[in-house]
């Protein structure tokens, strides 16, 4: 499944596909291992309101 979510998201990046995630908790292993993966290896936009996801 890791390795299918790596590969997913890289071919957003390449495409230039834009996309976001909304950060959880730091403390959390399903936010390091999620959303957090996606903000730091990827260049995710952080998602706060529904301001920022409409301007994905």
């Amino acid at each position: 499944m890791a390795f299918w979510f790596a590969e997913h998201h890289r071919s957003h990046c390449r495409a230039g596909n834009p996309f976001g995630a909304v950060p959880g908790l730091a403390t959390s292993p399903t936010s390091r291992a999620g959303c957090h993966r996606l903000i730091k290896e990827f260049g995710a936009r952080i998602i706060t309101d529904a301001t920022d996801a409409a301007e994905l």
